[in-house]
């Protein structure tokens, strides 16, 4: 089902990438769900379609949606969120300096942080 989806979000990009980041906004997901869609919105946004699906993705939007799941109780959730924010940071432009401070600190936690780094 992962390779469909980032079939449909590199051929479709417009139409797809709207209905992954609403799915990732939803909190009643299960933890394989949400796993399969962090995936598959990381790929996209970092993989070698990313020049293809990026522009039909908000960057800002895909780390609100994202932040979230930092607190799952389900460690490969977590993880892959960690990882995609760690990319994603960076490109954000911050709408005002509290979102560049509140950015910069998370960042810094994953990008220093010993238990992430061994992810």
């Amino acid at each position: 089902a992962q390779v469909q989806s980032i079939h449909l979000l590199r051929l479709h990009p417009s139409t797809t990438a709207p209905h992954l980041i609403n799915a990732l906004r939803r909190v009643d997901t299960s933890a394989q769900v949400q796993s399969s869609l962090l995936i598959n919105v990381g790929y996209g946004l970092t993989g070698p379609y990313s020049s293809q699906v990026s522009p039909h993705l908000d960057v800002s939007d895909v780390v609100a949606a994202v932040c979230p799941w930092l607190g799952s109780t389900q460690g490969f959730s977590r993880g892959i969120a960690q990882m995609l924010l760690w990319e994603l940071i960076p490109k954000v432009e911050g709408k005002g300096e509290e979102d560049k401070v509140y950015l910069k600190r998370l960042w810094t936690y994953l990008d220093e942080n010993g238990d992430v780094k061994k992810f």
